[in-house]
């Protein structure tokens, strides 16, 4: 699904007609967008590209993602006030705060140890206490915490790791963007009924890879 239709827009107003016009109509999502923001998570991020629906740089080689993708993935996940959430891929902890927001506890993985200190300081000026951070492999999930009631992934997969579906809860919901090889990544989302798990795709974007087996500090 391509992104918002005009990348130079830094209008709340039209963005947000624009998300409701992509299928984006949670009322509590939409609020979560319009507190969050982004200049404490994203460097050098100028007022007038708040609303900008593009990626930009984090450092590190990672980008945050284009705003309208982050929107739709968040969305598919239909959060309850109740519900713990599993976030693979923090980076600069945008995402994420959008996720505590709209959840009970948001347990967050990220690969390069930088982001995870940069993103805890990001979301403590942002006023998040209910998300928890770690540098690890994001393949491996967070057993300890586990089971989750949703789980998101920002990094691109060829198959999920079969070790996230054990960790999601009965009736829980899985987004991850997955790798078909030609260019743009499925997003998808899956969903966990005993031990049947049911997906559909919802979009398409780029997003990088899912990195297995080591934490970076660059």
């Amino acid at each position: 699904m391509a992104g918002f239709s005009d990348p130079h827009s830094h209008h709340l107003p039209a963005f947000l007609l624009r998300l409701r016009e992509m299928g984006v109509t949670d009322v509590q999502l939409l609020k979560a967008l319009e507190k969050t923001d982004r200049r404490l998570y994203i460097p050098d991020l100028a007022k007038e590209e708040m609303w900008e629906d593009r990626d930009h740089s984090i450092g590190y080689g990672q980008s945050a993602g284009v705003l309208s993708l982050v929107a739709i993935v968040v969305g598919a996940l239909k959060l309850q006030r109740q519900d713990k959430v599993l976030d693979i891929g923090v980076g600069c902890g945008y995402q994420t705060a959008l996720l505590a927001r709209l959840s009970r506890r948001v347990y967050g993985v990220e690969r390069v140890r930088p982001l995870t200190r940069q993103a805890e300081k990001n979301l403590e000026k942002d006023g998040i206490l209910n998300a928890t951070l770690y540098s690890g492999d994001g393949h491996i999930g967070w057993p300890m915490q586990a089971p989750f009631n949703a789980i998101v992934l920002t990094a691109a997969c060829e198959t999920v790791p079969p070790v996230l579906f054990d960790q999601l809860a009965d009736g829980g919901r899985l987004v991850a963007p997955m790798d078909e090889g030609h260019g743009e990544e499925a997003i998808t989302l899956f969903s966990k009924n005993g031990t049947e798990i049911s997906s559909k795709s919802i979009g398409r974007g780029e997003f990088p890879p899912l990195v297995p087996g080591r934490v970076s500090d660059d």
